[in-house]
């Protein structure tokens, strides 16, 4: 007498919502998974009950391991890329309070230092965060509370930064100066790193002198005609015919000394420019240095 196979009710929750693992669909005539898809949802009474069941024994197969395991590398992948960005690290500072009293929210079901690794934020910024959104205190120029952070300046010292710093008077001196005129004046006696510190999270901006990029020192001479510069440009003029202009320069002044215009690129005009100039210069002297670029001369 051939046996039928009983299911367990939990298989035809399942199958009825398209989540049965492959494992047993392969084992399971097609036609019974048919019929189990079909049936109506009231059909058994209490299957609410065992959803609980289901959901831990789906945790424990090692399907949903794997699933749970590329779902976190996704996560931590998307993270990663977002946290390189400075514009996510801004957003973060922008939108700390809705951060704070989420993860504060969440914190008994959520591991908080897992999150925080996912973002890339360090736990004491994260706390330190916590505490302006929790404890603000209006009297402070900080908005920190006092008691927890009870070394700050006063609201009069913090006005001193404020005007030297915003003061047109003063707009080109640097930090380090505006601290040592409010030493000598007697307007401020704090630290340099406290100012720095305090125009950093007032927010004071400053004008930035740029400077420019000393140019790379080339060959320079220590006396006249130690080194001469032999070089040939080309001069298109309006009817839209081109000459050539051979030039001899003196390193040591810059003077020209020989020039030649011709329409054509000549290596017999470029030494009679030479010859003239070492004639006419040089009389006998021998420790001459002549440089010319990859051109044409």
């Amino acid at each position: 007498m051939k046996k039928y196979r009983s299911y367990h009710t939990m298989l035809k929750q399942l199958a009825q919502r398209n989540t049965l693992p492959q494992s047993y669909c392969s084992n399971i005539d097609r036609s019974i998974l048919w019929r189990w898809r079909r049936e109506s949802d009231n059909k058994y009474t209490g299957s609410e009950l065992v959803d609980i069941e289901v959901l831990e024994e789906f945790i424990s197969r090692k399907e949903a391991q794997t699933i749970m395991r590329n779902y976190m590398k996704l996560v931590v992948s998307i993270a990663s890329f977002l946290s390189v960005s400075k514009e996510f690290g801004r957003l973060l500072r922008i939108n700390k309070e809705s951060l704070v009293q989420v993860l504060s929210q969440y914190q008994k079901v959520t591991d908080i230092k897992m999150v925080l690794r996912l973002l890339k934020l360090p736990v004491s910024v994260f706390y330190f965060w916590k505490n302006q959104v929790s404890y603000k205190c209006d009297t402070s120029p900080l908005d920190l509370c006092k008691r927890i952070y009870p070394h700050q300046l006063t609201v009069k010292e913090t006005n001193v930064i404020k005007e030297l710093v915003s003061s047109d008077k003063f707009q080109y001196w640097p930090i380090c100066s505006l601290a040592w005129y409010a030493s000598r004046k007697d307007l401020l006696h704090v630290s340099l790193s406290t100012w720095y510190k305090y125009v950093c999270k007032l927010g004071l901006r400053r004008l930035r002198i740029k400077k420019k990029k000393p140019y790379p020192k080339g060959i320079t001479a220590v006396s006249p005609n130690q080194v001469w510069h032999a070089d040939i440009t080309v001069v298109k003029s309006l009817d839209g015919m081109k000459n050539y202009g051979y030039l001899l320069m003196n390193n040591y002044s810059k003077y020209i000394i020989n020039w030649l215009v011709e329409p054509v690129v000549s290596g017999e005009v470029r030494m009679q420019t030479i010859k003239e100039g070492y004639q006419e210069y040089i009389k006998g002297r021998k420790n001459l240095q002549l440089i010319m670029d990859g051109g044409p001369e």
